[in-house]
């Protein structure tokens, strides 16, 4: 019933043979990939709400999907060109799926370096989620904008992203292998449940459950108030490092660090 309400969303993307789809590759525009991509992603929108939760994280495998070359390119496109429709109100649900799921089927086709610049995405969830590269290929991601809806940047493994601009409560949770730099504000509740991964943050953070059960990363930051609250804060990851920011240098934030601090105020 959910799969092929999918594949009713995606109608008109004709599932070819291996032939058909290297013909459709070769020979499509920029431009007709990104209609098409926008006529999905319309059906998408029109889909029942019960359906998109259930299928939504899985759009990335539908086989329609081959019949596109989907692109870097072809996702910057599409996303600049999107804004957010005041008469659809799940399209902040919505909106964030459809997007990590073409950069995963992109990267599964052997693209990467994916950048996006995203003026009208603020309030979209979940965006830039699910996504899984590999040990040997990682996923290099570059975002522009303010992600401020809940649980942007989710369960992503094998990932390098950097984030011009700032995100919501819950971002970058459930991240393994991956490293995140961001440049603006990061939202309560945010890196938790992570596994060796680092967090670089250049911009303002709410300390508040910041890092909750994350184990085996490094977190970065600029104020030593900041690393204190996330380090001290009960339910704090184990066996993480933390390093402050200071004049261009990344400090290991240790004992001996802050010691050394310490004795420094007093003379």
């Amino acid at each position: 019933m959910g799969q092929a309400n999918v594949q009713k969303a995606l109608a008109g993307l004709e599932v070819p043979t291996p032939e058909k789809s290297i013909k459709v590759m070769r020979s499509e525009t920029l431009e007709e990939t990104v209609r098409r991509l926008s006529e999905a992603y319309e059906r998408f929108l029109q889909m029942d709400i019960h359906d998109v939760f259930e299928n939504g994280y899985y759009l990335g495998k539908v086989r329609e999907f081959d019949a596109l070359n989907i692109t870097p390119q072809a996702i910057f496109e599409f996303v600049a060109r999107l804004s957010s429709p005041d008469e659809e109100a799940d399209f902040p649900q919505r909106t964030g799926n459809f997007i990590s799921a073409m950069i995963q089927r992109s990267y599964d086709a052997g693209h990467n370096n994916f950048e996006i610049y995203a003026e009208n995405l603020d309030s979209s969830e979940r965006i830039f989620s699910e996504i899984v590269g590999s040990t040997q290929r990682r996923i290099k991601l570059k975002a522009t904008g303010d992600f401020l809806g809940v649980g942007c940047f989710h369960r992503l493994k094998n990932v390098d992203a950097k984030v011009i601009g700032s995100v919501g409560e819950s971002a970058f949770s459930s991240a393994y292998l991956s490293n995140f730099e961001i440049s603006g504000s990061v939202g309560v509740s945010s890196a938790q449940l992570g596994r060796y991964s680092s967090y670089k943050l250049l911009g303002d953070v709410c300390g508040k459950n910041f890092g909750v059960s994350t184990t085996d990363s490094i977190i970065m930051h600029r104020s030593e108030i900041i690393l204190d609250a996330i380090r001290k804060q009960k339910y704090a990851g184990k066996y993480n490092k933390y390093y402050l920011l200071k004049d261009g240098r990344e400090i290991p934030y240790t004992t001996a660090y802050r010691l050394k601090q310490r004795v420094k105020s007093i003379i």
